[in-house]
């Protein structure tokens, strides 16, 4: 699998492909309650049942966002009888939400500071 920088720039300019699986992921972190999903199962493997509980979100809706997430390859599912668990599908995972709530720690700042100079 290529990174971004092996990737010829000419073909970059003229083909959305390369992009289509970072904004695809992009997508799907891209809602508030996925990110707190991510940001539970950051700290370890939680069942459904916790998720449900630690979110206020519905069986139903609790679905679908993880549905969301499994699809791109963020969360692995585990069924254990009849509960189900989730995980984070790897350490990358971790690096892009920290690296995100990085970003906007940084771009915080950054206003507190433009707003004490006014």
């Amino acid at each position: 699998m290529s990174t971004w920088d092996d990737i010829d720039t000419r073909a970059r300019s003229s083909n959305s492909e390369p992009y289509r699986a970072p904004a695809a992921v992009c997508a799907a972190l891209g809602n508030e309650k996925r990110i707190e999903l991510v940001a539970l199962l950051s700290k370890g493997a939680l069942s459904a049942t916790d998720l449900r509980e630690k979110t206020g979100l519905s069986r139903s809706s609790l679905s679908q966002h993880m549905n969301i997430l499994e699809a791109q390859g963020l969360v692995r599912a585990r069924a254990k009888g009849r509960c189900v668990g989730y995980e984070l599908a790897g350490a990358a995972v971790i690096d892009v939400y920290h690296a995100v709530a990085r970003l906007c720690r940084e771009r915080i700042e950054g206003l507190r500071k433009l707003a004490r100079q006014l």
